[in-house]
């Protein structure tokens, strides 16, 4: 019966879930209790703590299952401040990449950032790659930033790849085509959870 309650539940709201699960935990665990549960013995009482102790950790874990993962999770919304500095050409092309990955967390519980990882593409050729381990709250009902900055150095076979064909169309456009593509790693009451992004940026040469 109580598994069944438990099937059902995605038909309910969130808070008549933890009401349901919390009357069902006690049906279950009052079920395991017998009536004359005072007359037993000292062994007998701590399978009893230990049934009731297992009971709690498996209704807590499946409350935060269902916190986390009942929400709607965090989605990236856009790659913003992209800028270019320290520009040089000799002995290989080179230049710092700066931007700010820009994500949308709509829940009423804040999470936490574990990593991101950061694929930069050039014109579809792939020329770095950030990783980035710092731990970032993001806060509930609103927009973070993640900044990812980094040095890229091209080498001539690299640079002769990526502009070879496309140096004379970029000069005429005066845009580069930009490319950032990776995960971002979640993590709330222990539950890892993670949010791919890929995102287009034409960048102005002047």
């Amino acid at each position: 019966r109580e598994i069944a309650t438990l099937r059902n539940m995605n038909y309910i709201s969130k808070e008549m879930r933890v009401e349901v699960i919390i009357s069902v935990s006690i049906l279950t665990i009052a079920n395991y209790l017998p009536k004359n549960w005072t007359n037993y013995n000292l062994d007998t009482m701590k399978k009893l703590f230990t049934v009731i102790i297992l009971a709690i950790l498996i209704l807590g874990a499946y409350l935060a299952y269902l916190i986390y993962f009942g929400t709607t999770k965090p989605e990236f919304v856009q790659v913003d401040k992209i800028s270019v500095s320290d520009v040089k050409l000799l002995p290989n092309p080179s230049f710092d990449l700066a931007a700010h990955l820009e994500f949308n967390n709509p829940n009423s519980i804040g999470v936490h950032i574990d990593s991101v990882i950061c694929d930069i593409y050039i014109e579809e050729s792939k020329v770095a790659t950030v990783v980035s381990k710092e731990k970032v709250e993001a806060p509930a009902n609103a927009h973070f930033f993640i900044p990812v900055n980094t040095r890229i150095d091209l080498s001539e076979q690299e640079y002769a790849k990526i502009f070879g064909n496309n140096l004379f169309e970029s000069i005429l456009n005066n845009t580069i085509k930009l490319r950032f593509k990776g995960e971002m790693t979640l993590t709330k009451f222990g539950l890892h959870r993670k949010i791919p992004f890929d995102y287009d940026y034409k960048y102005k040469i002047l």
